[in-house]
């Protein structure tokens, strides 16, 4: 029995005859009552009985038509929401980043695209950089996500924005009363304020010497805004990727530690569940993102 059979039926019957529910569809007469036929033939009853008065429903006529006529209304209301969803500049866009990277970088971005689409809803979950426990796309309803380093999850899309450097930073107060490192190996006798539980921070010159350096953190948060406003306390020295870092040096926040010396570039992806039934108002964000990071507008 197909779905489409069971609908000219109900049309048939809430028209009254073939003939108007044939004009109603825009369908040939011939050709509706061949398909009813082949739904009797489906279900193995008989549905209609024409008479001089017209139409009228057998008992099994009757039972199926109150049965689905509800259902098939729901699944055509279901249908048109659903198309909805995915052609309207409206809903809820979620989106999954570290939290010192959405205030210091994304925040300006999102902003201006909530006014451009003002019926735009944004949900912005915190996520913990690098981690394994990455938020579940299908759990946590993610629509967009920003995450570091190579995705191994097949079904997920991934796009490379760009790739970033870690920077060493540390409040003038701080470098004042402890000193300024003049060496990586320095490091390991001072307080250092970490993003995640590292024991280790691999660097980088100008002249590719790559050098890991142990460490004991003396703070490490999941939420990257911790350590830098504990460094802007003048706690210690953290390590930022290079747009946020660049931000607090300019604003007098905070000064460069070692300048020779940053991490090896980690590329950041933009990450979506795929490229095909994106609703618009996703792949509006998707596009506006790209966009902004073409025209360094963040």
């Amino acid at each position: 029995m197909k779905l489409d059979d069971l609908k000219l039926f109900v049309n048939v019957v809430e028209q009254g005859s073939f003939a108007a529910a044939a004009r109603a569809l825009d369908m040939p007469a011939a050709t509706l009552t061949r398909r009813i036929q082949q739904l009797e033939r489906d279900l193995d009853v008989q549905l209609l009985v024409r008479n001089a008065r017209g139409l009228s429903l057998t008992n099994a006529g009757q039972n199926i038509w109150s049965k689905s006529q509800q259902k098939i209304r729901a699944l055509e209301a279901l249908s048109s929401e659903l198309h909805d969803d995915l052609h309207e500049m409206a809903g809820k866009i979620t989106i999954a980043a570290p939290v010192s990277f959405t205030n210091n970088v994304l925040a300006p971005m999102f902003f201006e695209f909530m006014k451009q689409n003002p019926q735009i809803q944004l949900e912005l979950l915190a996520e913990e950089v690098g981690s394994s426990n990455s938020l579940s796309f299908h759990e946590d309803s993610i629509d967009i996500a920003f995450r570091f380093g190579e995705q191994k999850d097949s079904r997920l899309v991934a796009r490379r924005l760009q790739g970033l450097k870690i920077i060493l930073l540390a409040h003038a107060d701080y470098l004042k009363a402890h000193g300024y490192p003049k060496e990586p190996a320095d490091l390991k006798d001072h307080s250092m304020l970490a993003i995640r539980k590292y024991d280790q921070l691999q660097l980088v010159n100008q002249q590719s010497e790559l050098i890991d350096i142990a460490l004991k953190p003396r703070m490490f948060s999941s939420d990257g805004a911790m350590p830098l406003n504990a460094a802007m306390a003048g706690l210690g020295i953290v390590g930022m990727p290079e747009s946020v870092a660049l931000q607090e040096i300019a604003q007098g926040n905070l000064c460069r530690v070692l300048p020779e010396w940053e991490s090896p570039e980690y590329d950041m992806f933009l990450v979506y569940a795929s490229r095909e039934y994106l609703p618009k108002r996703v792949r509006a964000m998707i596009d506006f993102i790209f966009e902004c990071w073409a025209q360094r507008a963040i």
